[in-house]
């Protein structure tokens, strides 16, 4: 319900019809002066819900449209005027930022935006989406400028939890959007599943294992992390390329390493790798991993 603040009327939607013609003012002078609505809560509830829906829709479904709404908002005069705006607001409390300190496993808008995202933005990346190139030149700039200006220093605690994440899923084939900017990333799809290659030759040894009748399964969703300790004492996690399972039911790990960076860090990878499984392997080439598959076969 909605009622007049002039005459106590009452109505079940609106009293816009009734203020303009039964009292002769606007509905501007009307919220000014009395400083209410002339629509109930729940009817202005109800009609944003169907506008959001019809743009959403629209959106969605109409370029020409989306670009003719995104030229007018997006000037540079709006741009720095919606900036000015929020910045002025942060600083006064107006707005809160909603989701600090909730995680995916506490908040499910927080863990429906994040699958969202991982739908939209799975196996584009800046190489083949004109959209993520122009965000990652943007956010390359951006990131440059705050590091420059104001350099982000990692403890201890936050490089051990972040480099923890990130093994997890790199083990786990779980991160897929990951590009080094050196190598040739993207998807391989196998003879029974789909994997995602950090390098070339990561890709032309998945094809190679596919096709090799020695070769019962393989796989680099493995889940194998290995804690090492670099040549600069820091606390680290390695992940190897793949685990093989051969037709003569015994396993190895293999790490394709084409080229190398840096020898001393490879040398303590292995170190640690022996320690834990001894068929590891490191292998530069495809004509090498042939002749050591050959090798395991024959030995046993």
């Amino acid at each position: 319900m909605i009622k007049c603040k002039i005459c106590n009327l009452e109505n079940n939607h609106s009293i816009h019809r009734h203020i303009t013609k039964i009292h002769n003012i606007s509905v501007d002078e009307y919220k000014k002066l009395y400083n209410a609505e002339v629509y109930s809560a729940e009817y202005r509830q109800k009609i944003s819900k169907n506008v959001s829906n019809q743009m959403t829709k629209r959106w969605a479904e109409d370029l020409d449209f989306k670009t003719r709404h995104l030229k007018k908002l997006h000037t540079e005069k709006i741009r720095n005027k919606i900036s000015n705006t929020l910045k002025e607001n942060y600083k006064l409390g107006k707005i809160t930022v909603w989701n600090v300190g909730k995680t995916k496993n506490d908040d499910e808008r927080v863990k429906g935006i994040g699958e969202k995202n991982k739908q939209h933005l799975t196996g584009r990346n800046k190489y083949n989406d004109v959209n993520c190139k122009n965000h990652s030149i943007r956010m390359s700039k951006i990131m440059k400028d705050r590091w420059k200006y104001n350099p982000i220093i990692l403890n201890d605690e936050s490089r051990k939890k972040i480099s923890e994440t990130l093994s997890k899923k790199y083990a786990d084939g779980e991160l897929t959007t990951y590009h080094n900017g050196r190598f040739k990333t993207g998807w391989y799809f196998g003879k029974k599943d789909k994997f995602y290659y950090m390098s070339g030759l990561e890709e032309k040894t998945m094809m190679y294992l596919d096709e090799n009748d020695n070769v019962l399964n393989w796989t680099n969703k493995h889940g194998i992390r290995i804690k090492y300790v670099d040549e600069n004492g820091v606390d680290r996690i390695y992940v190897p390329d793949f685990l093989i399972k051969f037709k003569n039911n015994t396993e190895s790990i293999i790490e394709m390493k084409g080229f190398n960076l840096n020898p001393q860090r490879v040398k303590l990878k292995k170190k640690y790798t022996k320690k834990l499984y001894k068929n590891y392997y490191i292998i530069k080439t495809i004509d090498e991993l042939e002749k050591k598959i050959n090798e395991i076969i024959k030995n046993k």
